[in-house]
């Protein structure tokens, strides 16, 4: 999911102080508070330190696929043991995940998603220079010169307004359709964890053969994924959400 500009703000401030607003386990900052390339862990909820220690493992299990670049640019980690927390958030240099709740599989492909997220609104960004797009993440303009412009304008006319000629088969899920950053995201996501399956349909349809080449040439510097065997499938069919597949 990616933050709208009020989520955003009000993340921030738990990302920042949710150590101190909210009940905690044993776990505290210090050499082990960092996950990969010094992002910092904050921890949101009661949680013991298997807890802690269960879920940090889970997702660094995904440091092998996910390119060092791509999780170097996450600065700050926030894992959230409330039950009714979102599964994942994430933008910029900030990941809010749920830690509670999910099968181990699922909890990897959301921190992926999440990550996707950093990428786009992180990685590739424009300058302030080049002047201003239609493309809004929030109240934050994306300027002419972002290369995820290229990947939005696929199949929108601004943030969240599909053009005349979008169709479902040009995105990887339902939820994709949503706005520009979860087509992003789910498409980064789709790569990575089912990149035969991606390549496959792609033949079939040149919007999704153009984002898969968007994402081989210009976000994974041509690194390809998956090399098994993708069985007789309906090429027309989507699932909604990549993470459950």
């Amino acid at each position: 999911m990616k933050f709208s500009h009020f989520l955003a703000l009000v993340l921030s401030f738990f990302a920042l102080f949710g150590a101190l607003v909210g009940p905690i386990g044993s776990f505290r900052a210090g050499a082990d508070s960092t996950v990969n390339n010094g992002t910092e862990i904050q921890i949101s909820g009661t949680a013991s330190d298997l807890e802690i220690s269960a879920c940090i493992q889970t997702i660094s299990s995904t440091f092998s696929i996910v390119p060092s670049e791509h999780l170097a640019a996450l600065k700050t980690l926030v894992l959230d043991f409330n039950p009714a927390a979102n599964r994942g958030l994430g933008g910029q240099s900030l990941i809010r995940i749920r830690c509670t709740g999910m099968p181990e599989n699922e909890l990897r492909s959301v921190f992926i998603h999440e990550i996707g997220h950093i990428v786009d609104t992180g990685l590739l960004d424009g300058h302030s220079e080049t002047g201003e797009s239609s493309f809004l993440d929030g109240l934050r303009s994306v300027f002419q010169d972002d290369p995820s412009l290229d990947f939005y304008t696929f199949n929108f006319s601004d943030s969240s307004s599909l053009t005349n000629i979008a169709k479902p088969q040009d995105f990887v899920s339902g939820y994709a359709q949503s706005d520009v950053f979860e087509d992003f995201s789910e498409s980064y996501t789709y790569y990575i964890l089912h990149g035969a399956k991606f390549r496959f349909l792609s033949r079939f349809h040149p919007v999704l053969r153009a984002k898969y080449a968007f994402l081989k040439d210009r976000v994974f510097d041509g690194r390809e994924y998956g090399a098994e065997r993708v069985e007789m499938t309906r090429v027309n069919a989507r699932p909604f959400d990549v993470t459950k597949l």
